[in-house]
């Protein structure tokens, strides 16, 4: 026959195992009624919708990337391209489009890199395509081209003959993988236009200018 003493731990043991089963229930019914009430959401769930999909802010550099859209490398990839960028109160976006600017830049040498402009011939007038190929044939053993560092300056925008010219001033430290290879140095104008009369029309890249050093 168990013992009274037995019996009472016994009761005691069960009873400690109830109270911290409630209290610990207590505690996260608490915490999910707290951000529900106050909107402490986690971060992972303010950044996505429900379909799961992650929302963040747009930033300049997306805009310009997607003003710029058809320079993707996916031949695939279908975007909607935006002509001159333009801010909140509907005048020219100089910041965007230096952005877009930088990004053509960048996109112009891994083409170069590989000898292949299909992707970019829309942006090239015939001469700037022409000149392009020979130069990168010219250069096929110098290995891919690191960019190092970029600035862009809109030098000029005028409209003239129904097109919006804009000319570009680049300074950028490039540098070849190939061994040894040196830093370089590169300063170079371009001159963009694009015709007023599209809407939504595709900046043309019409002539590459070195600067001497």
């Amino acid at each position: 026959m168990p013992s009274a003493g037995g019996s009472v731990l016994n009761i005691l043991f069960l009873g400690l195992i109830a109270y911290f089963l409630v209290r610990t229930f207590r505690r996260r019914m608490d915490k999910d009624d707290d951000n529900t009430r106050l909107g402490k959401w986690d971060r992972k769930n303010d950044d996505q919708d429900q379909g799961g999909r992650v929302i963040r802010p747009m930033d300049r550099h997306e805009a310009a990337r997607q003003m710029w859209g058809h320079l993707s490398s996916d031949k695939n990839e279908s975007s909607s391209v935006q002509g001159a960028p333009v801010n909140s109160d509907g005048q020219f976006d100089e910041a965007e489009f230096l952005e877009g600017a930088k990004l053509f830049f960048s996109r112009f040498q891994q083409a170069r890199d590989s000898r292949d402009f299909d992707d970019l011939k829309v942006f090239l007038s015939d001469s700037v395509y022409s000149d392009a190929l020979a130069d990168a044939q010219r250069t096929s053993d110098m290995g891919p081209t690191e960019i190092m560092l970029l600035t862009a300056r809109l030098m000029e925008m005028k409209s003239e003959g129904g097109r919006t010219l804009a000319t570009v001033f680049y300074d950028a430290q490039l540098r070849r993988t190939a061994q040894g290879a040196q830093p370089m140095h590169v300063r170079a104008v371009w001159e963009f236009s694009r015709d007023d009369n599209v809407e939504n029309g595709l900046w043309t890249l019409e002539k590459i200018n070195k600067v001497d050093q």
